[in-house]
């Protein structure tokens, strides 16, 4: 195996980055980072959306346009705030 050095000032890496998939582990008190090769064409759905996550889906983007609404507009509180308002509003709907 191969040995990776971070950054100075760099914790940490995970994440994916195009095919790649970089995870950071602490193991003995040592940083180990280990890069995984993931295909494209890993994983396919076999079955259509249900009724029921298309709404989700539905709701969640826009509940995304309205924190995104209200922040521009000059809503200063925290994005978890606003977040918890939007979903409220949208359960009493």
């Amino acid at each position: 195996m191969a040995k990776t050095t971070l950054l100075p000032g760099v914790e940490s890496i995970s994440g994916k980055v195009g095919n790649y998939l970089f995870k950071t582990f602490n193991r003995n008190g040592k940083k180990e980072v280990r890069v995984y090769l993931c295909p494209s064409d890993r994983y396919q759905r076999k079955t259509k959306l249900s009724a029921e996550e298309c709404e989700q889906r539905k709701r969640f983007v826009e509940g995304c346009r309205e924190v995104a609404r209200r922040i521009k507009a000059g809503d200063t509180r925290p994005k978890k705030a606003i977040w918890a308002a939007v979903k409220e509003e949208q359960e009493n709907r």
